[in-house]
């Protein structure tokens, strides 16, 4: 698709319309016609509409594939939890560990310890 300044191609055929309109609107150009230019643009506004709608419909189906993925977060997190809480599995199962949770064994402990900087010949 071409990079189309829509814009100004839009202000010049109005232009024309009105000028054409106010002093020959019968009369055709090149085997053209007020009608088909009025045409053209009805075509332009009806195609607009259209990509306006379509714009629409998509961010309305991104919403919805978000709250989709929203939903099923908040399923595995729960099915987690509900292994984690069970009496026959735990956080320390097998099975925890299979659905894609870190078993509780095998985490590290998350303390951090300072490096201490060697002394560079005594310089401060």
């Amino acid at each position: 698709m071409s990079k189309l300044n829509k814009k100004s191609i839009n202000e010049r055929a109005s232009k024309m319309e009105n000028g054409w309109e106010a002093e020959a609107p019968t009369i055709k150009f090149r085997k053209k016609s007020l009608e088909d230019l009025k045409s053209k643009r009805q075509e332009i506004t009806t195609a607009e509409q259209l990509v306006e709608e379509l714009k629409a419909q998509l961010k309305a189906a991104e919403s919805k594939v978000d709250t989709l993925y929203n939903e099923l977060d908040d399923f595995i997190v729960d099915v987690g939890e509900g292994v984690r809480g069970h009496d026959d599995f735990g956080s320390d199962s097998l099975l925890y560990g299979l659905i894609g949770f870190i078993r509780k064994s095998l985490r590290k402990s998350g303390l951090t310890r300072k490096n201490k900087k060697k002394d560079n010949g005594g310089e401060k």
